[in-house]
This record gives structure tokens, C-alpha cells and sequence, in this order.
């Protein structure tokens, strides 16, 4: 399946067209600019030989815009369109280049309720949070790491110790004694519910 670019999509002075073959085969069509978000992505099309594409946009629809084609066999296109059309929200924004620190979190923007980001993420289960999580780590795109960790901690946060228990096959072996322990050493864990 490829993924059609808009007139929307092609920037002035971003005209080049990539397509990344992923892990499914499909091909996931994206401008210049959007894919260079992801240091990853742009050290592949700086140092990868890629190919034309010619017999599969020789009719034009694709507005004349040179396109390339890199491999890229560790993402499925399930998870590349979202991480793309997050590149494309975020393509102008230069405060998303790096991680955030702890006491950055609490206040950014970002995370707030009514925010692109929280709405785009709170969309998504958890199967597909896990998996853009992985490949924006991946993809070296910081921030996204940043965000989908932040939505992870919410998911299990929202769970008892029992239901962790079962859902990841964790073993509860800690004694009533050494469970006292950290909640006196970590004042944190108080919060944490054992049923």
C-alpha cells in the first residue's frame, strides 16, 4: 500500500519524496522535510544508495517530485503513517529535538490536556503505544520518546499490582516484610496498590 502525498504535504524547497519500504512491505510516501525530523531517517538518506521508483509513480500523480526509496525493515507501517503525521505536526517546531527533563514534564506543553500531542496519543491502545515508543526510540525522535513513556506510566498507573501481575507473568515474591521495607524507603510506593 502507498501512502499518496497531498499538495499540502510538498513544501517550497522540500520537493524530494521518500518512500520507506517497512517491515510489512508496504511503502509509506513522505516529503524531505517531514522524514529529516527523525535523525535516524535523515542519516539514511544522507549515507543509503536508494533507488527510483519509477515504474510505480510514472503516471505523475506524485506532481513531478523526485522520489527515493530506503528499507526500512525494523518499522511496520502500522507504526510509521502515526510517527509520520506526528513528524508533520511537529516539522516547524524545534523544541522537539530533545528529551525533557523530569521537572520539564510537569509543565510541558505538550502533556496538557487539550494539547495535539495528548489527544493524538490518548487515540491510540496500548498494543500501538508500546510499538511507537520502540520506534521512536528507534527513529532517535526525543520528545515522541518523551511522551509515549508519559502515556505508558499512565496506562500502568491505572492498574492494580494483580492485574501487572498477570497481564506481564510477574512472579509476586516479595515477602509482607520486605514490601513494608520499600514503601519506608521509597515513600513513593505507598501509592502503589497490592490488589
Amino acid at each position: 500500500m502507498v501512502m499518496l502525498l497531498s499538495d499540502d504535504d510538498v513544501e517550497d524547497g522540500w520537493n524530494t519524496v521518500f518512500c520507506f519500504r517497512t517491515s510489512d512491505g508496504s511503502l509509506v510516501k513522505v516529503t524531505e522535510q517531514v522524514a529529516r525530523k527523525s535523525p535516524t531517517l535523515s542519516h539514511f538518506i544522507d549515507n543509503t544508495d536508494t533507488g527510483v521508483l519509477p515504474e510505480i509513480f510514472s503516471d505523475n500523480t506524485h506532481g513531478g517530485y523526485g522520489i527515493r526509496i530506503i528499507d526500512l525493515p525494523q518499522i511496520h507501517s502500522f507504526i510509521l503513517r502515526p510517527i509520520f503525521q506526528w513528524c508533520r505536526q511537529h516539522c516547524e517546531d524545534p523544541n522537539t529535538d530533545k528529551s525533557l527533563s523530569r521537572d520539564e514534564l510537569s509543565t510541558c506543553p505538550y502533556l496538557q490536556e487539550s494539547s495535539w500531542d495528548r489527544v493524538w496519543l490518548s487515540t491510540m491502545d496500548e498494543k500501538r503505544v508500546f510499538a511507537l515508543m520502540k520506534a521512536a526510540d528507534f527513529l532517535d525522535l526525543k520528545l515522541l520518546m518523551d511522551l509515549t513513556a508519559v502515556r505508558v506510566g499512565d496506562i500502568i498507573k491505572a492498574r492494580s499490582l494483580a492485574v501487572l501481575r498477570t497481564q506481564y507473568g510477574l512472579e509476586d515474591d516479595l515477602s509482607p516484610e520486605e514490601k513494608e521495607e520499600l514503601k519506608r524507603k521509597y515513600p513513593i510506593a505507598s501509592e502503589v496498590q497490592d490488589d
